[in-house]
C-alpha cells in the first residue's frame, strides 16, 4: 500500500510532530505500507525517515520518466501520483474561511486522482465566504473519514456537508508522542517556566494589538524576574526570533532564549517546566499533554477548544490588553499547592485524551485494512 502523508513536513515544528507521529503509527502497524511525502522538503529529512518522493503532478513529465526508467524511479525513492493508494491529510488549520482560495485550491490539488483520503484532527472552517464552501464541500464529498479536532470544526463540516456519518471528533494526535530532552538542554532551566512567542501574534492582529501582545510577554517576564523565577524564552519556529527582538526593549535584562530543530527534543524540554506561557498550539499542546499547567493565548478556535478539552478554559488569555488575571493565574501556579492542583486536574484529562487518540488510530487502522492496493 502507497500512503500520501499530506499537510505535514519540515516547514514548521507542529507539522513536523505530526509527521513523526504519523510515521511512528504506521511504521509500527503498516510495516509493508511505502510512506510518500509530498514534493519539496529537505532530501537529507526525507531519506533520514525512509520516505519516498511524490513526483510532481506533470502527468506527461512523469509518464516520460517512467517509461524511460522503468522500475528505477522506486529504487530511487520516487513515487508517481496515479499510485498512491491513501492520502493521510494533517494539515493543521488550512481548510475555511480564514485562507484564500487560492490556497485552499492548492492543498486540494494534491491529492492524487483515485486515492482514497482521509482527514486526520485539524481544526476546519468557517466556511462563510461563497467562494470557499463548493471548493471544501468537494474535498469533503471525497473523504471517507473526517476527523475534526474539536467541536466547532465539527460543527462547520457538518453544516456545510449537511451529515455527520463521516465525521469523527478526535483530539490532536502528537500527544501520545514521546520526547526527549537533549543533552545540550542546559540543567540550570530543568522546572524553570517556558516562555512560548508566536510570530502569528503579530501578524493576525492590528496593530493595537499587536503591541498589546508584545508588553503583554514582557510584563510576564518582568513579574517572574522580580519573583526570581527561573524563565527561558522557547522559538518554536524561526520567525518568532522576530518577537523576541521586539521583546527586549521592554525588558531590562538580556532573556535567554532556547531554540531546537528536533521537535522531539521541544516536547521533551517543554515536558521539564514547571508551567508555560505560550501561543504556539503544539508548543501547548506538547505540554498540556505532559501534564504541565499552560496559560495561552489565541489567534483561532482551535486554541479554546484545547484548553477547553484539558479542563483548564480559565488558563486562556482572551484580553490580553489587561494584566489582573495573567497574574492571578501566574500567583496560582508558582503557589506548590495551586500548582498540585492544576497540574492533577490536567494529567487525568490528558490520560483520556490519549485513549481519544488511540481510538483514532484503530479507526484510520480498520480503514485501511480494507483499502485494496492498485
Amino acid at each position: 500500500m502507497n500512503i500520501l502523508l499530506t499537510g505535514v513536513g519540515y516547514n514548521n515544528k507542529g507539522a513536523e510532530l505530526m509527521l513523526c507521529a504519523m510515521v511512528e503509527h504506521l511504521r509500527s502497524h503498516f510495516p509493508e505500507a511505502k510512506l510518500v511525502c509530498g514534493f519539496g522538503g529537505v532530501y537529507e529529512n526525507r531519506v533520514g525517515r525512509g520516505l519516498y518522493q511524490l513526483l510532481p503532478r506533470y502527468q506527461k513529465f512523469a509518464g516520460l520518466v517512467n517509461r524511460l526508467l522503468p522500475g528505477q524511479l522506486r529504487r530511487a525513492g520516487f513515487m508517481l501520483p496515479w499510485e498512491i493508494d491513501v492520502v493521510l491529510d494533517a494539515s493543521g488549520f488550512c481548510f475555511g474561511d480564514t485562507w484564500p482560495d487560492s490556497h485552499v485550491t492548492r492543498r486540494i490539488q494534491c491529492y492524487p486522482h483515485g486515492a482514497k483520503i482521509v482527514l486526520l484532527p485539524q481544526a476546519f472552517g468557517p466556511f462563510q465566504r461563497e467562494s470557499i464552501r463548493p471548493l471544501c464541500k468537494g474535498l469533503f464529498d471525497r473523504a471517507a473519514l473526517i476527523f475534526p479536532r474539536d467541536k466547532e470544526s465539527f460543527d462547520h463540516v457538518r453544516q456545510l456537508i449537511g451529515s455527520e456519518e463521516k465525521l469523527h471528533l478526535a483530539p490532536d494526535f502528537t500527544n501520545i508522542l514521546q520526547g526527549f530532552v537533549p543533552q545540550s538542554f542546559d540543567t540550570k532551566y530543568h522546572g524553570a517556566v517556558g516562555i512560548l512567542p508566536n510570530e502569528k501574534m503579530i501578524a493576525k492582529n492590528e496593530k493595537p494589538l499587536q503591541e498589546a501582545y508584545v508588553t503583554f510577554l514582557a510584563r510576564c517576564i518582568r513579574k517572574l524576574a522580580a519573583q526570581n523565577v527561573p524563565y527561558f524564552l522557547l522559538c518554536h519556529q524561526k520567525e518568532d526570533i522576530e518577537v523576541v527582538h521586539l521583546l527586549q526593549p521592554h525588558l531590562d535584562h538580556q532573556p535567554h532564549v532556547s531554540s531546537e530543530s528536533n521537535p522531539l527534543y521541544i516536547k521533551g524540554i517543554l515536558g521539564t517546566c514547571r508551567f508555560l506561557i505560550g501561543s504556539r498550539f503544539h508548543g501547548l499542546v506538547n505540554g498540556l499533554s505532559q501534564g504541565i499547567p499552560c496559560i495561552g493565548t489565541s489567534w483561532s478556535h482551535k486554541y479554546k477548544a484545547l484548553f477547553d478539552d484539558y479542563g483548564c478554559p480559565e488558563c486562556l488569555i482572551s484580553d490580553f490588553t489587561s494584566m489582573e488575571k495573567t497574574e492571578l493565574l501566574i500567583d496560582r501556579l508558582l503557589d506548590d499547592t495551586g500548582y498540585s492542583v492544576a497540574r492533577t486536574n490536567i494529567e487525568k484529562r490528558s490520560s483520556l485524551i490519549k485513549q481519544e487518540t488511540i481510538d483514532l488510530w484503530n479507526m484510520v487502522d480498520s480503514f485501511l485494512h480494507n483499502v485494496t492496493p492498485k
